[in-house]
């Protein structure tokens, strides 16, 4: 009998260890965390401008970018169509260099 006894006795001091355990668990121990978002005025404005006037001009610099390098393709075409020319007229042979005279 006494050993049922003990048992209940351990079986009380383990429920009340649980319950204390639980109740920390249900209060928290003081290092909750809490986060507030306060959205709205002036700072939600000023952000929705801000990214409208990044995507405008990244919108503006790819125009901007693209007009450039349709002039310097045209550029590059010119000056590869005139050595293409100088080639030519090189090859024809119209150009031969001139025989020096002999020195005496």
């Amino acid at each position: 009998m006494s050993e049922e006894l003990e048992l209940a006795r351990e079986f009380r001091v383990g429920m009340e260890r649980l319950e204390v355990a639980l109740s920390r668990l249900d209060r928290g121990n003081g290092s909750n965390a809490t986060i507030n978002v306060n959205a709205g005025g002036i700072g939600v404005w000023l952000a929705a401008t801000c990214c409208l006037a990044m995507l405008a001009a990244g919108f503006v610099g790819g125009l901007w970018m693209v007009s450039d390098r349709a002039e310097i393709r045209s550029q590059l075409r010119e000056r590869r169509d005139g050595e293409n020319a100088i080639r030519a007229y090189i090859n024809t042979g119209v150009l031969k260099p001139r025989a020096e005279p002999e020195k005496k």
